[in-house]
């Protein structure tokens, strides 16, 4: 019945995006309560505007994920691209760059801002998603403004063993990697942590389990059946020392 259930919601013959299927459903509040206590992280985000220096009154917000860009867009021709999960999600926490259109600052009227996070109740189960797409404003800009895309970002970058949050500590227990260069098509396997007296880590491929390698586990490495880089694409980490 709850296979059923699964794929009668989710399957509709066409590309599944994992991180979308598992933030808006599997882990949504209100269709599964008793999954989706265990991930949600709460704190405070403010907004400090990129041109004036003015930082906007902080807001209380619940994430349940973190959607967690790797690749920063600096000054024009200067891409900042981060290649391990750490660095980027401290730069998230500390620099996320995002867009106000509909409310500006409120002294120089920029829609530009950089916003910070503080969390004050962490998740026993961090999970991250990273931002393996982009939308490109079309040249010259146009008015209303107009994105192609959108377009893959397919660099790698290493799965932190070790991840430190805000002072405390989580181990990756679990990764989805996406095979193939295409934000419309490809395959996932995962790779996941279980103590067996054969290995730790595994790797799942459809109906297949084997050992997983080191170099699969960094997620850097190309995968030897389809010659595709792994790429992480949605990475859990536990909470080390829960009581």
């Amino acid at each position: 019945m709850i296979p059923t259930m699964i794929t009668d919601h989710f399957y509709r013959l066409r590309q599944e995006d994992a991180a979308e299927a598992l933030t808006q459903h599997f882990l949504d509040g209100d269709k599964c309560p008793t999954l989706s206590r265990h991930t949600w992280t709460l704190g405070s985000q403010s907004l400090r505007c990129e041109h004036c220096g003015r930082t906007k009154q902080p807001s209380q917000v619940r994430f349940n994920a973190f959607d967690v860009p790797i690749e920063v867009e600096g000054s024009p021709g200067n891409t900042l691209l981060l290649h391990d999960v750490q660095s980027a999600f401290d730069e998230y926490l500390e620099n996320d760059p995002v867009q106000y259109t509909d409310e500006p600052c409120a002294h120089c009227n920029s829609v530009r801002f950089l916003k910070t996070f503080r969390a004050v109740a962490f998740p026993e189960v961090l999970v991250l998603r990273l931002n393996r797409f982009k939308f490109l404003e079309v040249e010259p800009p146009t008015t209303p403004r107009t994105f192609t895309g959108p377009h893959g970002i397919n660099h790698p970058v290493e799965a932190t063993q070790v991840l430190d949050f805000q002072g405390n500590t989580y181990d990756l227990c679990s990764a989805v990697v996406h095979l193939g260069e295409s934000v419309h098509s490809g395959h996932y396997i995962t790779l996941a942590k279980h103590s067996t007296s054969n290995g730790l880590w595994w790797l799942y491929d459809d109906g297949e389990r084997r050992e997983a390698k080191p170099a699969q586990l960094s997620t850097t490495t190309l995968y030897e059946r389809s010659l595709d880089l792994m790429k992480s694409y949605v990475l859990f980490y536990e909470k080390r020392n829960q009581t």
